[in-house]
């Protein structure tokens, strides 16, 4: 491709320059040009190789794409598995003050009690 490149920036070199040639050789030449460049204006989606490079592009754009969305996915299903293994710790937690409270010698009563907190911190100090 890059050779290709190359060549047709030599030949528009070489027609910009004018060559010594006859002047039915560069009119024609110079038709040739213009019917070229038309074309390419007028159906740019027809000319050689375009449909392949698009197809090229096209495939390239919906791989980004499917990458893009496994790693959405997949940093919703870890923020997903982080809040359900939270939720699970704060259950747990829950469970054992519960536990706590009900195997304890006070009254369940005692625990609503405002004086009772009062002199809890009272006596940790």
């Amino acid at each position: 491709m890059k050779d290709e490149v190359k060549v047709a920036q030599r030949l528009i070199e070489e027609l910009d320059r004018g060559l010594d040639l006859p002047e039915p050789v560069l009119t024609r030449l110079y038709a040739g040009r213009q019917r070229a460049l038309d074309r390419l204006r007028v159906a740019p989606q027809t000319a050689p190789g375009t449909k392949w490079h698009d197809g090229v592009w096209l495939s390239r754009m919906l791989a980004s794409l499917a990458l893009v969305v496994a790693i959405a996915i997949s940093f919703a299903g870890n923020e997903w598995m982080e809040a359900r293994l939270q939720a699970q710790q704060q259950s747990a937690e829950l469970a054992e003050i519960d536990a706590a409270m009900l195997s304890s010698e006070l009254p369940l009563e005692a625990y609503l009690d405002r004086d009772f907190y009062a002199w809890l911190h009272a006596s940790q100090e």
